[in-house]
C-alpha cells in the first residue's frame, strides 16, 4: 500500500513539474540569425604517416614551446581558413604490430562542419561522441589553437558573450553544459544542462534554445539565465 502510495505521488509530482514549466513557441532553426557563421559538409580522412616517433615529438616541440611536453599531443595545421579545413596529426594505438612497434603516426584531414567568425578570427567545433572532439581557435595571423577538448554542439554569440554548447550521452553517462568564452579565449562554465545537447538554435527574442538528450528543451536567456520549458503542443 505504501509502495503504491510513494509510486503515485511520484508521478503526480512529475506530471506537477511538467505543467508547472513555461510554455513556449520554439520555432526552428533560422541560419539568418546567424550571419557570423558558415555551414559546410563534415568529412575526414585518415592516413598513417611513414615518420618515427622521435621526429614527431620534434615537431611538436617546435610547434608548441610554451606547452609541457607531457601536454604535448597533438600537431595541428590549418589547410583552409575560409572552410576551416585542417589536419591533426597524432599518435595512435595500432592493432596491427609491425617491427616491433604497437602504435603508428595517424595524420587526420577534418572538415569542420562550420566556422564562426569572431572579429576577424574563427571559431571551429567538432563532435566525434566518445572518440572526442575539440574547439579550436584560428587567430588573424592563421595561428591554429586548441582551446579545449570537448565535444561541441554549437557556438553562439550571445548580447553578454560567445557561449560554446557541449556534452556527451555514451553508455551510462549523459551530461552536457554551457560556457562562455571569454576575452583571452580561456572557458568559463556557465550552467550544467540536464543532458548532452542533441541540438539548438537562436529564437527570434534572441534566447538560446537548447534541445537535451534524451528530452527535455531549455532555454538561455538573452539576459544570461538558464530555464527549462517546453514547446507547445500546437506547433
Amino acid at each position: 500500500m505504501y509502495k503504491t502510495l510513494a509510486f503515485s505521488a511520484l508521478f503526480l509530482s512529475s506530471g506537477s513539474f511538467a505543467s508547472m514549466l513555461e510554455e513556449i513557441n520554439c520555432e526552428t532553426y533560422d541560419p539568418s540569425l546567424q550571419p557570423y557563421k558558415t555551414k559546410f559538409t563534415w568529412g575526414i580522412e585518415r592516413e598513417t604517416l611513414d615518420m618515427p616517433l622521435e621526429e614527431f615529438f620534434a615537431k611538436l616541440a617546435v610547434a608548441y614551446p610554451d606547452v609541457e611536453p607531457a601536454h604535448r599531443r597533438w600537431l595541428f595545421k590549418l589547410l583552409d581558413k575560409k572552410t576551416g579545413k585542417y589536419s591533426k596529426t597524432q599518435v595512435v594505438r595500432s592493432y596491427q604490430e609491425q617491427a616491433g612497434k604497437n602504435y603508428k603516426i595517424e595524420k587526420v584531414t577534418v572538415q569542420p562542419p562550420w566556422v564562426v567568425n569572431v572579429d576577424g578570427e574563427i571559431l571551429i567545433g567538432t563532435n566525434n561522441g566518445e572518440f572526442g572532439g575539440e574547439l579550436l581557435r584560428v587567430d588573424k595571423a592563421n595561428n591554429m589553437t586548441l582551446l579545449e577538448q570537448m565535444n561541441v554542439e554549437d557556438v553562439y554569440k550571445m548580447p553578454f558573450g560567445v557561449v560554446v554548447t557541449s556534452g556527451l550521452a555514451h553508455l551510462s553517462s549523459n551530461t552536457g553544459k554551457i560556457s562562455l568564452l571569454t576575452p583571452d579565449f580561456k572557458l568559463e562554465t556557465l550552467f550544467g544542462l540536464i543532458g548532452s545537447p542533441q541540438s539548438s538554435w537562436l529564437l527570434g527574442n534572441g534566447d538560446l534554445l537548447i534541445n537535451s538528450y534524451p528530452k527535455g528543451t531549455q532555454v538561455l536567456t538573452k539576459k544570461g539565465y538558464l530555464k527549462r520549458v517546453k514547446c507547445a503542443t500546437s506547433q
